[in-house]
């Protein structure tokens, strides 16, 4: 019986703190909504205004400025076969997807699947920092990717690819690199 009063006392000491403090964060929480709704309504009209200017006033000098921005290597021409391997966490070796790039202009892209390994394959085009594979046969079925047509990078530096595609193990954002021959 002790036990059950004990227990009914604590219980009721713990109700009280718990609403005692509740105030407290009402109170600090009603200061900062205000200063916030405040700042946006300021700051709109600036905003607008410079975006307006910005988009009427882009001459092409500007644009191609602009385009510096880029990485400062291509994906280039490809006079031998190239090997590029990610490098997702994910994976470790054997089990890293592979990415073979030939002169011929064909390829052949290993993919993990979590339950063994898929290969797209098919021809693939390099433009500036954008390598476009236009992906002809998949040897699966019933895993993600499996209906995946295109599959695009870019060129981060002469040796680095990002995908920009999600496929099945392989993530959009992945980092791939070129592996030595």
């Amino acid at each position: 019986m002790k036990r059950i009063l004990y227990f009914l006392c604590a219980a009721v000491l713990l109700c009280t703190a718990c609403t005692s403090k509740t105030p407290a964060p009402v109170t600090v929480t009603e200061s900062p909504t205000e200063a916030p709704e405040e700042t946006p309504i300021a700051l709109i009209p600036s905003v607008s205004e410079s975006a307006d200017t910005s988009s009427s006033s882009v001459k092409p000098a500007e644009t191609e400025t602009a385009g510096s921005l880029k990485p400062e290597q291509e994906v280039g021409e490809v006079t031998s076969i190239r090997r590029y391997v990610s490098s997702s966490d994910m994976f470790s070796e054997p089990y890293l997807p592979e990415l073979v790039l030939n002169p011929d202009g064909t390829f052949v892209l290993t993919e993990n699947l979590f339950e063994g390994m898929g290969h797209y394959s098919g021809t693939y085009t390099a433009e500036d920092y954008n390598l476009t594979l236009h992906v002809s046969s998949v040897d699966f079925s019933g895993f993600a990717g499996d209906d995946v047509k295109e599959i695009r990078f870019e060129a981060l530096t002469e040796d680095v690819l990002q995908l920009m595609d999600d496929l099945c193990g392989s993530m959009k954002f992945d980092t791939w690199y070129r592996a030595e021959e």
